[in-house]
Order: C-alpha cells, then sequence, then structure tokens
C-alpha cells in the first residue's frame, strides 16, 4: 500500500481505520465500501481464502469487531466469542419486523470446508439460536464460518431480543449466544446436549426454542 500523498510506501497501521505515512505523515485511509450486513473493508494482508470462492478474504470490521470477509460471496469468518457478541448486539438493536427463516436444508450439513487459517476440515452444523442458518467452526483455530446474509437471517428471525445496552447485557445473555454456535460435541463438558453430526440436529430447534 503506497500513500496518496507522496507516493511513498506506508508498512505499518496506526489503528484499524487508518495508517500514517513515515515519509510524510500523511493519514491513508483504511476503510473500503461497506456491505448490507455492515461490513467495512480494511486494507491489509488476507489471512486465507474464501470457504466458498477460493479468493482471498479480506480484512474487515463489522460492529466494531476486527473480523475477514469475502469480498465476492459475503461469507464471514471471526471468533467464536466475537460471532457471540455480534448476534446479540444485532438481535439487540434490530428495530424491524421478525422474518421468519426458511428450514435447514439437510444437504447444507453435509458440505465438507476447510479452515482458511489452518486447512483442517471445519465441523459443519447448526446454529443453535434463532434464523435456521448453518455454520462451520475450526475447533484449533477458535473461528467460526457464516455465509453472506445468513447473519442478516439470525438478526431477523423471531425470538427473544435482549433490549439491554450492549455494555449491559448480561453474562447469561452472552453465554447463551456463545453456547449456540458450540459444536455439539463441545457441549459435554459443559453438561448440555451431547449428540452426533447431521441427525442430531433434528434436535436443533428444541435447543434454539430454549435460547429464544
Amino acid at each position: 500500500m503506497n500513500c496518496t500523498r507522496c507516493g511513498g510506501p506506508v508498512t505499518a497501521a496506526a489503528s484499524a481505520f487508518h495508517a500514517v505515512c513515515e515519509y510524510c505523515g500523511g493519514t491513508v485511509s483504511l476503510q473500503r465500501r461497506q456491505t448490507e450486513e455492515g461490513v467495512v473493508f480494511l486494507a491489509g494482508d488476507s489471512p486465507g481464502d474464501c470457504v466458498n470462492c477460493r479468493t482471498p478474504l479480506r480484512p474487515a470490521t463489522l460492529e466494531g469487531r476486527e473480523i475477514a470477509a469475502c469480498g465476492d460471496c459475503g461469507g464471514l469468518l471471526m471468533r467464536r466469542d466475537l460471532f457471540a457478541g455480534v448476534v446479540e448486539e444485532r438481535r439487540s438493536n434490530w428495530t424491524g419486523g421478525d422474518a421468519p427463516p426458511a428450514p435447514i436444508e439437510p444437504a447444507e450439513l453435509k458440505v465438507r470446508r476447510d479452515c482458511p487459517q489452518c486447512a483442517a476440515v471445519m465441523e459443519t452444523y447448526a446454529f443453535a439460536g434463532p434464523g435456521n442458518v448453518v455454520i462451520d467452526a475450526c475447533g484449533g483455530c477458535g473461528v467460526i464460518w457464516v455465509d453472506g446474509g445468513e447473519l442478516t437471517r439470525i438478526e431477523r428471525a423471531p425470538g427473544r431480543r435482549n433490549t439491554a445496552p450492549a455494555r449491559e447485557l448480561t453474562f447469561d445473555a452472552r453465554a447463551d449466544a456463545d453456547r449456540a454456535c458450540r459444536p455439539a460435541a463441545y457441549e459435554t463438558s459443559y453438561g448440555a446436549f451431547a449428540f452426533g453430526d447431521t441427525e442430531a440436529f433434528a434436535l436443533g430447534g428444541l435447543l434454539g426454542a430454549f435460547l429464544d
């Protein structure tokens, strides 16, 4: 990346939103276009390839959190704890009407995807919260993959909405959101449900109803 004022190389970012040229002191904006889901693309190195398009993911921010996103299909890669916070915040702030989601297609649970960061096979399962979406998780890297548009489905799905400001969200609400995006096998250490892959997520609606 080069400075737009003097053309010199810009090698370090002063923040997630701008960099300062070490030659002339000029400020270079790192922000790029914002998607319909509120993703703001930044300049920087790709953390890996999109699991769908195989094109390089781009650094981005979502609700002030650093993530990676695909500029082609809109898929999102983020840490599991960040995903839980985004879900709670988006559902709390949504003021439009509810949009009942379509049922999950069983074929979606059989898709094999490799983690963009470590190349290990990700676990594919139904998100146990609202929205009827399928997410992919890498236990080794602790990241979640969400296809483009699925965050909007979660945001607008009927169900419980925590109306407290994000900074005042209760521990239990955060724990519920985080628990909903863990693989079933992970839940065994927390005394929750323990079930297998595809067949088990016919029960996803039951857990989703509990969370709602």
